[in-house]
């Protein structure tokens, strides 16, 4: 039987958790808008079952950053780290030795794409995973890169949270409400 979850202990890890609850909630996660026929929503894909409602999308946004704390609070009670989001995970640096004669060859090859040799090693080492997953018919593909604003994304429109909040009262603000299923 599971314990009931009291006042005492979410005030007992928001404690324990201030700063690390303070970080997450910084971080710009991609936001979806949905509108309904009398209503809004928004959702944080990367934190499933965070999501917010409300009458217009300004009150939807409002209610899901304060469901985003409560994500963020629950998850750090049950001992878990919660995800970053995927434009701010960090970048793995990898120091590679390698024989003179290779190191010239690939950069002749990054310079003749107008390429940095970093850019083209790291493409040419995803073009070689992915030549493997199709010769033993293996499912793996390269990370899906999200823009900064907006994508379309099955009906709906994702943005990110700070380009919205910026936004609001302008015309480009008008403009995404349009685009994310309002007038």
């Amino acid at each position: 039987m599971s314990k009931m979850i009291t006042q005492e202990d979410l005030d007992r890890t928001e404690r324990k958790h201030k700063a690390q609850i303070k970080e997450y909630m910084s971080y710009d996660y991609p936001i979806t808008i949905m509108q309904y026929e009398y209503s809004w929503m928004a959702t944080i894909e990367e934190l499933p079952g965070c999501d917010g409602y409300g009458d217009s999308p300004d009150e939807a946004i409002e209610d899901l950053k304060a469901d985003k704390k409560d994500w963020f609070l629950m998850s750090f009670m049950k001992g878990h780290i919660p995800p970053k989001p995927k434009k701010q995970q960090e970048i793995v640096r990898l120091l590679v030795r390698m024989d003179v004669s290779l190191h010239l060859k690939l950069s002749e090859k990054a310079v003749q794409q107008n390429r940095s040799l970093n850019s083209f090693i790291n493409d040419s080492l995803w073009n070689c995973i992915n030549n493997i997953n199709r010769k033993y018919n293996l499912k793996m593909e390269e990370p899906e890169i999200r823009p900064d604003i907006e994508k379309e994304y099955s009906g709906c429109k994702v943005f990110s949270l700070s380009e919205w909040t910026e936004s609001k009262g302008t015309e480009q603000y008008e403009q995404k409400i349009a685009a994310a299923g309002g007038s």
